[in-house]
């Protein structure tokens, strides 16, 4: 899960058993705005702060190692992997895919498979 306790760790996914999820938290090196994990992999979306804030999608394998990273269009709203990992899912806000509604904002989702 995503850490959103203040200090040190805000932000970073975090792990704990699942026989106790109230038990200590282990840190990984992950920063996410959003998460999902397996006990075989995780996705990660990844806000990349500069002038302009773009994000990205990065997959995890089981040792918390990056696997792959893609860039994302939009602002993150979901990430979700199937149970064996062979499928990564991202939904985003975006803007423009209408032109019925300028200024209107609407939702894209992804679908990719992930060659393992």
């Amino acid at each position: 899960f995503r850490s959103t306790s203040p200090g040190e760790g805000y932000g970073q996914v975090a792990v704990v058993p699942l026989d106790n999820p109230n038990g200590p938290r282990a840190f990984t090196d992950a920063s996410c705005e959003r998460v999902y994990a397996t006990r075989q992999a995780a996705i990660c979306l990844v806000g990349k702060r500069g002038l302009a804030t773009t994000y990205e999608v990065k997959i995890y394998g089981p040792e918390w190692t990056v696997e792959s990273d893609t860039p994302l269009t939009g602002l993150p709203s979901r990430a979700r992997l199937s149970r064996d990992g062979s499928l990564t899912a991202t939904t985003t806000f975006v803007y423009g895919d209408s032109y019925a509604s300028p200024g209107q904002f609407s939702t894209r989702t992804n679908v990719h498979n992930q060659s393992r």
